[in-house]
Parts: structure tokens; C-alpha cells; sequence
């Protein structure tokens, strides 16, 4: 950072020597990650007390604090960068307390132009942010249960668009068969004869209805057509939290899984259809976790019933 700032400030005051360079520091026994203090400025080599004007001192309680401000705001930027605000505001201060700011201002608009630099990141700091500043900093956490639940990854790459969904499939048509043949004979085709497994978690009636050929019918618990999206509102959690569980229940349990007809292969891709794509979308991410290659389908069947 010395070599940074003396660089910079000597190439900008050769064109304009009126410009105010404002160095920044840690606080002493206080460290922020990057930037060094005062001690370690004062034994650097690189000539950088020939450009800086000031050097603020600034705690890592101020630093976390700005730059949890500047993100909120839209500036995505780590504790080094709220440590720069800090100074800029700190140094700003003293000015005007010494009645200095005036001699600052452009003579054409009257506005005092002021830039910092920011050169980090938050998001490996993300622990610290707790760590250093006190809980009143931070806006409640409205769904805090499901810390508990849903806890595995999602990736956009398992949720496939109808026209991807019906490439995999292979046969994405829809069977509209009142009289089909039973679930039982749809899955034992589905186990001995394709490259894919599909699991229809909607509801018996509904998958009687119509279906995607030689799909395994295995009924969700409490899951209709009426039932509100999952991930529709993470405010209100009852739907997500219900479904997760007796997802995981369901998958976790072998025994279950061979019962409704899911002989699941490794080397088998899965994808799974419910009426809107969500309650899949968790059903993909736990197969995922147990180190299966699964899918759902955006939007659910109605994507692929609507061609």
C-alpha cells in the first residue's frame, strides 16, 4: 500500500498540487487484513511522506462499520475500503473543525470533490464482521430456523429450461391417460429400460392425470397443486421447512426409495418434476449432496405440459 499511495499521489500532484493525499493506518494492536500500522509506515523506504498530507489512524470497528455501510448501499467493498472512507470522513472533520474546508471547493460549483480507493472484497471477511461489531449492527434475521433446514447448495446449472429439460428427457411429450397403465408398470419400465430416472413428486391423482412417459411415481407427502411455492416467500418458511424434511426423509431412507420403485444408479441421472419446479429444486439439491447427478425442471410440469 505505501508503494500504492506514493505512486499514485505523486503522479496526481504533478498535475494538480493542491491535491490533499490522505494516508490511513490500523489503530495500534487493532489489525484490519491488508493494511500495516503506523510503526511499519515509519520504517517503509518507499518516500511516501513526500506526498501524504495526513495519516488517519482508524480501529477495525470503524473499518467493518463503513464498509458493512458502503455494501448496504450498493458498494460492494471490504473492511480496507471502509477503513479509506473512515479517513476521508475523519480528515473531512478536522477541516471543517478548523474551518479549513472553504479552501477546498471548486471556485466554479462550490463542491469539494473528495475520492477513495477500494481494494478489497467482503466476503472472506465475512466472520469477522460479527466478530468485531456488536449485534444491534445487524438487521434481525426474520427466517433464522432455517439454519436448520435446507442446508444444502443449489446451482443454476441443475435447474434445466423446458427445451434442456425435454433434450434430457428424451421423450418430454406429456401422457394424458385417465386410463394409464398403473404406477407399478410405469416404474419397472422406467428401472430396466431408460438411461434416466424421472421422480414425479406430485400426487398420485395428478400424476394419474398426466405424466412424462415411464416416470416414477413417488407422491411427495401434503403435496397439491394448492400448495404454495417453497421458495416463493423465505419469510414465511412453514411450506420450505415441511417439504425439506420430508424430502430428506424420503431420500435418506433406502428402504422407502425401493419401495416407491427408485432404484437409484449412480451413473444414473435423475430429474425430478413437481407443478412448479421449487419443490424439485430442493428435491435436486439433496440428491446432489449424496453425490447423485440431479435435475429439476424450471417451472415444473406445466413448462413441459405447455408445449
Amino acid at each position: 500500500m505505501e508503494g500504492c499511495i506514493t505512486g499514485t499521489g505523486k503522479f496526481l500532484k504533478a498535475y494538480k498540487p493542491s491535491i490533499k493525499v490522505v494516508g490511513v493506518c490500523n489503530a495500534t494492536n487493532d489489525p484490519i487484513p491488508g493494511p500495516r500500522s503506523q510503526t511499519v509506515f515509519d520504517s517503509c523506504l518507499f518516500p511516501w511522506r513526500d506526498v501524504v498530507d495526513s495519516v488517519e489512524s482508524i480501529t477495525s470497528v470503524d473499518a467493518y462499520r463503513l464498509s458493512m455501510l458502503l455494501s448496504r448501499s450498493g458498494f460492494v467493498a471490504g473492511p480496507s475500503s471502509g477503513m479509506a472512507l473512515k479517513g476521508l470522513f475523519n480528515w473531512l472533520q478536522k477541516a471543517r473543525d478548523e474551518n479549513q474546508l472553504d479552501r477546498y471547493r471548486q471556485s466554479e460549483t462550490g463542491d469539494i470533490n473528495c475520492v477513495f480507493i477500494c481494494c478489497d472484497l467482503p466476503y472472506q471477511y465475512l466472520n469477522e464482521y460479527f466478530a468485531r461489531l456488536g449485534e444491534e449492527e445487524f438487521r434481525p434475521m426474520l427466517n433464522e430456523e432455517l439454519l436448520e433446514y435446507d442446508t444444502n447448495g443449489y446451482d443454476v446449472s441443475w435447474e434445466l429450461d423446458k427445451e434442456k429439460a425435454a433434450a434430457l428427457l428424451t421423450r418430454a411429450s406429456i401422457t394424458s391417460s385417465p386410463t394409464s397403465a398403473p404406477a407399478s408398470s410405469e416404474r419397472t419400465i422406467s428401472n430396466a429400460d431408460r438411461d434416466i430416472m424421472i421422480l414425479d413428486l406430485r400426487s398420485a391423482e395428478d400424476y394419474s392425470s398426466y405424466h412424462i412417459p415411464h416416470s416414477v411415481s413417488t407422491p411427495l407427502q401434503n403435496l397439491t397443486a394448492a400448495t404454495p411455492p417453497p421458495l416463493a416467500d423465505l419469510q414465511k418458511t412453514g411450506v420450505l421447512i415441511e417439504q425439506w424434511a420430508a424430502l430428506k426423509s424420503k431420500f435418506d431412507d433406502h428402504d422407502t426409495m425401493l419401495e416407491d420403485g427408485i432404484a437409484v444408479k449412480r451413473n444414473r441421472p435423475i430429474t425430478a418434476l413437481c407443478y412448479n419446479g421449487q419443490t424439485s429444486k430442493i428435491a435436486s439439491a439433496i440428491l446432489r449432496a449424496r453425490g447423485l447427478e440431479a435435475y429439476s425442471v424450471k417451472d415444473g410440469i406445466q413448462a413441459l405440459r405447455n408445449d
